[in-house]
C-alpha cells in the first residue's frame, strides 16, 4: 500500500528563547505553511497524513528535538513508491561538512527556534542546526 505523508515547518522566530541570541524575525514562514496547505488541497496529489509545525502559538513545536521527532515520523515505515513531502520555511545555516560529498565543504541545515546564533557558540554547532 502506497503511503503519503507531508511535514510542513514554518518558523518566524517571533518568540526568541531569552537564553539564546535571537535569529532575526521572519514575517513569511507561517504564511508559507498556510499557502502550502492550500496548494496541497488544490492539487491532484493527496496526502493521507499532514503535520504542520510553527512557532505561531507555541515556540517549542519548532525546537530541535521536536523537529527531529517529526522528521523521523515522516520517514518511518516508508517504502519505494511512497510519497513524502518536506516543506521548510525559516532560517538556514551552513556548517563544515562531515562528509566529502559536498563540493563547497559545507552542509546546509535548517535552524530550529531554540538554536543559538552561531557566533555566540564558536566551534560548537553540533547540537543545534538540523541537517
Amino acid at each position: 500500500m502506497r503511503r503519503t505523508k507531508a511535514l510542513l515547518i514554518g518558523i518566524n522566530y517571533h518568540q526568541p528563547n531569552p537564553s539564546f541570541n535571537s535569529w532575526g524575525y521572519l514575517s513569511g514562514p507561517h504564511r508559507d505553511v498556510r499557502r502550502m496547505l492550500e496548494f496541497l488541497s488544490l492539487t491532484p496529489w493527496t496526502y493521507d497524513e499532514i503535520r504542520t509545525l510553527t512557532d505561531e502559538a507555541d515556540p517549542t513545536k519548532v525546537y530541535r528535538n521536536n523537529i527531529i521527532e517529526n522528521l523521523e515520523w515522516l520517514v518511518e515505515g516508508s517504502s519505494p513508491g511512497d510519497s513524502l513531502l518536506l516543506h521548510y520555511s525559516g532560517h538556514g545555516y551552513q556548517r563544515p561538512t562531515r562528509s566529502p560529498t559536498e563540493d563547497d565543504g559545507f552542509d546546509e541545515t535548517i535552524v530550529p527556534a531554540d538554536c543559538p546564533y552561531p557566533p555566540s557558540r564558536p566551534g560548537s554547532d553540533e547540537d543545534c542546526p538540523v541537517g
